[in-house]
């Protein structure tokens, strides 16, 4: 881990952003409005689909 953070612009509960990091853990936030908190984890880097129209299929 890098130790960058990527903050949150509002809270994903009530919307507001008056948001603090919540503990020294990269990705935990605490909201003051509604004294919640909570963690952002990246997960992946997604692939675009193709531009040509066609889908992917399952299977």
């Amino acid at each position: 881990m890098t130790g960058e953070r990527q903050v949150p612009f509002y809270c994903p509960y009530c919307g507001e952003e008056n948001l603090r990091p919540a503990d020294a853990d990269a990705g935990t936030w605490e909201c003051r409005a509604c004294a919640r908190c909570f963690t952002l984890r990246f997960v992946a880097i997604v692939r675009p689909l193709p531009r040509d129209g066609l889908t992917r299929s399952a299977g």
